[in-house]
């Protein structure tokens, strides 16, 4: 067995329309300080402003440490309407070769040298755990501090229940999981469920705890081509789309969970109740409904909730 696959890091790292960050998400993780080897899989998926030429630029500097592939748009996976980059992401994970996985999408970028040291050191301190995270902070377009902390509550651990939530519980640019179990066969869902960090998180939540280092060690840049700025993450249609993920994610682990799955789903429901909706509000609602028919058979409450009864 290779260095890598016995105690390397595989860094994902997906590039659309990046041009003005790429070069310092990159070089986030160029400066890592381990003795591990670190594969850098960059996934540049089709840009037009840059994004390509930089990532090729930093190739050829480091042809030893960064793979990049690159993909056109006509692979892409469609959710909820929108283009996404689901395709490239889950191709970089089926391609990680290293013992442990970490993310950096190529719009956000690491804070600390010792980020991976400090989280493998962790994670290897205590087998128990399948996992690891730690705070961010939030970041404008030009590199600004917009808001200190991601999340300002970060526990020590992280169970199943804590990543079953209404909101993501840490950034995805902090998420560090062993590259085993059930990350090695990720079930069809992730393909088209809307947030793919929170359903990440929960499947590597059920294999063990999350372990929380100290530190805010990435940043997570908001700008107004981000991802959350797509329907699919604003008002009736994130608590659609997330109420969805959840029924998938209900029927990959059933029975156990289940009352953990129905509580966020209820919260989900209570804040669709409070929206405004008009027609074409009212045909996505039935249209998801009639996608978890049994569920919602089952559960008349929720589906009175659902329709705003």
């Amino acid at each position: 067995m290779s260095a890598m696959r016995e105690r390397g890091f595989s860094v994902i790292m997906a590039a659309y329309q990046h041009g003005p960050y790429i070069r310092e998400a990159i070089e986030g993780v160029l400066m890592q300080r381990t003795d591990r080897p670190i594969q850098l899989l960059v996934g540049e998926d089709g840009s037009n402003d840059g994004t390509r030429e930089i990532c090729q630029e930093l190739a050829a500097q480091h042809p030893d440490r960064i793979t990049l592939l690159l993909r056109d748009r006509g692979d892409v996976i469609h959710i909820g309407g929108h283009a996404t980059g689901r395709a490239n992401v889950l191709d970089m994970i089926a391609r990680a070769e290293g013992a442990y996985l970490a993310w950096c999408p190529g719009d956000d970028k690491w804070l600390d040298p010792e980020k991976l040291e400090r989280q493998v050191v962790a994670l290897e301190s205590d087998v128990s755990c399948f996992g690891g995270c730690h705070a961010s902070q939030v970041i404008d377009g030009q590199g600004k501090v917009i808001q200190e902390l991601f999340r300002e509550r970060m526990p020590e651990r992280l169970t199943l229940r804590d990543c079953v939530a209404m909101r993501s519980p840490f950034h995805m640019s902090s998420f560090m999981v062993r590259n085993s179990g059930v990350m090695r066969a990720l079930p069809p869902l992730v393909r088209d469920v809307a947030s793919l960090d929170m359903a990440l998180f929960t499947l590597a939540s059920n294999e063990g705890d999350l372990v929380c280092v100290p530190g805010v060690l990435s940043a997570y840049r908001k700008h107004g081509s981000g991802i959350t700025e797509h329907s699919t993450h604003l008002g009736d249609g994130i608590h659609r789309m997330r109420v969805a993920m959840w029924l998938q994610l209900r029927r990959h682990f059933a029975p156990s969970h289940a009352d953990v799955f129905d509580a966020v789903i209820a919260q989900h429901l209570m804040s669709m109740a409070a929206s405004r909706v008009d027609l074409a509000t009212i045909g996505a609602r039935v249209r998801l409904m009639s996608g978890h028919a049994s569920y919602f058979l089952a559960h008349p409450r929720q589906a009175l909730a659902l329709l705003g009864v």
